[in-house]
């Protein structure tokens, strides 16, 4: 039996829920396994939610409006959560652009990030980390010795956490160094799982994920012909659909790392992404920008994630299905 804490329900994390839910839905078939039978799963977050599977599943599938960050004991035993037996930890922060809408003499309606100091936008930006990544984390393992039952608690970092900034090669053995101010608050965060629940905490670091309703990069396309695109700047990503699929996988093995990247197997420059985005889409060739720079940027995040865990293996297959998904193919 499986009590599975989903902790945050934005798109990584209600995509989560509901493929968990719909194992619990082949109880109903029959076919099912020894993990999944009589499981349970809460999805957490502090707005309502509903699911698909909801009516079908009743009592074994809930959501519970509560505040992760400030949660006390009373509030995690009456929600249930103490008796999880696996957790996600998968939130996101305010946008930038909230925050520095509550800035002074800022309008929500006028305000325009760039005319924002960097400092003041740097610290809103930390802030809104230390409120979410951290205040959850932070939170939950002041509350480590309520989780009688828990086997494992991931939590989805970023490989931000790496400020190596020169073309660097980094895999599962790099220590961060030169973290971001922001990256610094999630290493904080990583470390007090680690510390409160030992070998229980497995720290997933996703790279840059990308979707069918992750548009930016195809929009920059249309103009990368004559805004150019980086030969020298490094990159990685991950599909959405994958970083679910991933997750669920460490759900479910036997022995997990205690640490995953998760990202897919071809780091690839800005210009070679956008040069086949321009291709795929009949647009113009970018201009290729720093073509002849001495100093490569970004890094080259190597996978350890098992490749059968992933559908799109690189930014080509990714891409060429977002392009298809787009156009209604």
């Amino acid at each position: 039996m499986a009590n599975y804490v989903i902790i945050g329900q934005g798109g990584i994390g209600l995509a989560l829920t509901e493929r968990l839910a719909d194992d619990l839905l082949s109880d109903l078939t029959g076919d099912l396994s020894a993990q999944t039978a009589n499981s349970r799963i809460i999805g957490v977050s502090t707005s309502p939610k509903a699911y698909a599977q909801q009516a079908r599943l009743g009592g074994r599938l809930c959501h519970r409006s509560i505040n992760a960050a400030t949660m006390d004991k009373a509030a995690l035993v009456q929600a249930g959560l103490h008796l999880a037996t696996h957790m996600v930890i998968v939130i996101t922060p305010q946008s930038a652009n909230s925050q520095t809408a509550n800035l002074p003499n800022a309008s929500s309606q006028t305000a325009n990030p760039q005319t924002i100091e960097p400092s003041r936008k740097t610290s809103d930006r930390v802030k809104a980390y230390q409120d979410s990544y951290l205040a959850v984390c932070a939170n939950l393992a002041s509350l480590a010795s309520e989780f009688g039952a828990l086997q494992r608690i991931i939590f989805v970092s970023s490989t931000s956490v790496y400020g190596q900034n020169a073309g660097d090669i980094i895999d599962e053995n790099t220590p961060p160094v030169h973290a971001a101010p922001t990256a610094q608050v999630l290493l904080q965060a990583e470390n007090a799982l680690v510390q409160a629940f030992g070998e229980r905490a497995i720290i997933v670091r996703a790279s840059g994920i990308y979707g069918r309703a992750r548009t930016r990069l195809l929009r920059l396309a249309t103009t990368a012909h004559t805004d150019g695109a980086d030969c020298a700047h490094w990159t990685n990503r991950i599909m959405d659909t994958d970083l679910v699929a991933v997750l669920w996988r460490i759900l479910h093995e036997r022995t997990p790392k205690p640490l995953y990247l998760a990202t897919d197997f071809t780091p690839a420059s800005s210009f070679e992404v956008m040069a086949h985005l321009c291709k795929r889409l009949n647009l113009p060739a970018p201009i290729p920008k720093n073509a002849d720079a001495g100093v490569q940027t970004g890094k080259k995040i190597i996978s350890n994630l098992p490749r059968e865990w992933l559908t799109f293996i690189d930014y080509q297959t990714g891409y060429d299905w977002v392009v298809c998904a787009q156009a209604g193919e």
